[in-house]
C-alpha cells in the first residue's frame, strides 16, 4: 500500500549576531547595522526550486526581512524528491563568519524514510569558520527525498524541518600574524578561522660566521577553522664538530655543519627526522651548506640547492640538491649516512632541505656543503613525493612520471592534496625561481617584511598571515 508522507511548513531560517570587543547583542538580520562607519549585512536571495520531479510545486518564498525561507512540499510516494537553491549575500562592509548550523535532527525512524541534506552549490560542505566577504554570496541547496526502499515506517502527517545559520561579525583580531623563532622543537599552527592564509618560510644560515645563507618561500593556502599545521623552523649551528644541527646537516671531521631547513608539516614528530612526518612536508625553505674560512659552501634553497667550488677547481664541484634526489659529494670523508630527503650531508655539512645538500670532505681545493632544495606544493617546477611512505617522484598528467625540469604543475602537488597559490621562491643568494633561476638578484622579503635581504642569516624563521 502506497503512504504519503506531508510535510508541512518547511522552513529555513538564518539568524544572525554580531560580536564586538566591549559589545554582544542577538538580532535577526534584515536590518543593516551600523557601526564606526561599518556595516553588517546578511540575507537570502534569488530562493528557487533547483530539482524536483514533483508536479505543480509550491513556490519558496523570502519574506521581507530576507531573513526567512518558507516552502510547504508535499511528498506523495518513494522517490519523490525537492531540492531548493538561494543564496546568502553578504551586502555590507564587513566579514561575516559562520559560526553555528543547526539543523533539524531527523529520528532514526524519520532517517529511514527521509533524505535531508544541505550544501553550497558549486563548492560542497558547509562549514563552521566559512567566511563571507563584503559583496560575496554563496549558493546553497537544500535536499528532500522521500526515499525509494521503505519498510515499516512510522507514518507522520507533517513535520517542521528547518536549518538555521548562525552569522556573525568576527572579532576585530589581533592574532593576524603568527611568527615562529627557532626552538628545536616543532610549534603548532591552528586556523582560528577559515580562510586564506599567506605562509612564509626562511631556511637557516650555515655554520661559521660568513657561511651562506638560507632561501626563502612562501605561498597562499585555505585553510578550514581547525586545520593544524605543524612548523620546524632550522637551526644554524656555529660549532664545528659532531653536532647537527635541528631540521639540518652534521658537522663531521673538523667542518661546520649546514643550516637547518624550516618547513611546513601535516604530521607532527618529536623526531624531526622521522620518515612519515617528513613526507608530509608541503612547503620547505632550504638551509645553506657548513664550511670552514678555507672551503667554500652554497647557499640553500630554489628548485636546487646552490654548490661551491674554487676558481680552477671547477670538476670537485659536487652534484646539487634538486627536487628528485639529495646531492652528492665528489669526495665524501667517508661517513654516513649521506645526504637524503630532508637531511644535509656530513662532515663540511651539507644543508637540510627537500633534498639535503651534499657534504664534502676538508681536503685541499674541495668545497664545503651544498644547499638543501626548497619545495613549495602548487610551484611548477617543484616536484611532490607518491605517497606519504613513498619518496619516489610522483606521476604528472597523463600519467608521466615527474622529474627534475617538470614544468607539469601537477608535479607540485603534494599527495595529502594541500597546495598553495602566488608561491615565490628564492634561493640564499637572493635570485628568484620560477621554473629555472632568474638571472638577476631580487633579494627576499625581511622578516618584518619592510625591506628585502639577499639570503636568511642565522637560524631560520616563519610567518603566517591571515588574509581573509
Amino acid at each position: 500500500m502506497r503512504k504519503r508522507i506531508k510535510y508541512l511548513p518547511l522552513i529555513i531560517l538564518l539568524f544572525l549576531s554580531i560580536g564586538f570587543a566591549i559589545l554582544s547583542s542577538n538580532l535577526s538580520i534584515g536590518s543593516s547595522i551600523a557601526i564606526s562607519n561599518a556595516s553588517f549585512d546578511v540575507h537570502f536571495e534569488d530562493v528557487s526550486i533547483y530539482n524536483t520531479n514533483i508536479n505543480n510545486p509550491s513556490v519558496p518564498v523570502i519574506n521581507s526581512d530576507g531573513d526567512t525561507v518558507t516552502m510547504n512540499i508535499d511528498l506523495d510516494k518513494p522517490g519523490d524528491y525537492v531540492q531548493i537553491s538561494f543564496y546568502v549575500v553578504n551586502s555590507g562592509t564587513i566579514d561575516a563568519e559562520l559560526s553555528e548550523i543547526i539543523p533539524t535532527t531527523l529520528t532514526s525512524s524519520e532517517s529511514n524514510y527521509l533524505v535531508y541534506s544541505y550544501q553550497y552549490l558549486y563548492h560542497g560542505n558547509i562549514n563552521v569558520g566559512d567566511m563571507l566577504r563584503p559583496g560575496q554570496k554563496q549558493a546553497i541547496i537544500v535536499t528532500y527525498q522521500y526515499k525509494y526502499d521503505i519498510d515499516n515506517f512510522i507514518n507522520i502527517d507533517s513535520k517542521d524541518i528547518s536549518l538555521s545559520l548562525k552569522y556573525i561579525q568576527p572579532n576585530n583580531y589581533d592574532d593576524k600574524i603568527w611568527t615562529y623563532n627557532f626552538e628545536k622543537t616543532y610549534q603548532t599552527f591552528k586556523a582560528p578561522r577559515a580562510g586564506s592564509y599567506k605562509i612564509e618560510l626562511w631556511g637557516a644560515q650555515g655554520g661559521y660566521s660568513n657561511a651562506p645563507k638560507g632561501g626563502y618561500t612562501s605561498g597562499v593556502i585555505d585553510l578550514l577553522k581547525g586545520d593544524t599545521l605543524f612548523v620546524y623552523v632550522g637551526e644554524r649551528n656555529a660549532s664545528k664538530s659532531n653536532v647537527t644541527t635541528y631540521n639540518g646537516g652534521t658537522a663531521t671531521a673538523g667542518g661546520y655543519p649546514g643550516g637547518g631547513a624550516t618547513d611546513v608539516r601535516i604530521v607532527a614528530s618529536a623526531n624531526w627526522k622521522d620518515a612519515t612526518s617528513l613526507n608530509s612536508r608541503i612547503m620547505v625553505a632550504g638551509g645553506g651548506g657548513g664550511t670552514t674560512v678555507l672551503f667554500p659552501a652554497a647557499y640553500g634553497g630554489g628548485l636546487k640547492g646552490g654548490v661551491a667550488y674554487l676558481t680552477g677547481y671547477e670538476s670537485y664541484k659536487n652534484d646539487p640538491a634538486t627536487q628528485t634526489h639529495a646531492g652528492v659529494s665528489k669526495h665524501s670523508c667517508g661517513l654516513v649516512p649521506t645526504a637524503n630527503f630532508g637531511v644535509g650531508g656530513p662532515c663540511a655539512g651539507g644543508g637540510g632541505g627537500y633534498w639535503g645538500g651534499a657534504g664534502s670532505a676538508l681536503i685541499s681545493n674541495y668545497p664545503g656543503g651544498g644547499g638543501g632544495s626548497s619545495y613549495i606544493s602548487g610551484h611548477t617546477g617543484c616536484v611532490a613525493i607518491k605517497a606519504i611512505d613513498d619518496r619516489s617522484p610522483r606521476l604528472g598528467t597523463n600519467e608521466i612520471l615527474c622529474d627534475d625540469d617538470t614544468t607539469d604543475i601537477k608535479c607540485s602537488y603534494h599527495y595529502s592534496g594541500k597546495y598553495f597559490t602566488n608561491t615565490v621562491m628564492i634561493d640564499g643568494g637572493g635570485y628568484s625561481w620560477t621554473t629555472v633561476k632568474g638571472n638577476e638578484i631580487v633579494g627576499m622579503p625581511t622578516h618584518d617584511g619592510t625591506g628585502t635581504m639577499n639570503g636568511n642569516s642565522g637560524s631560520g624563521y616563519a610567518k603566517i598571515t591571515y588574509l581573509g
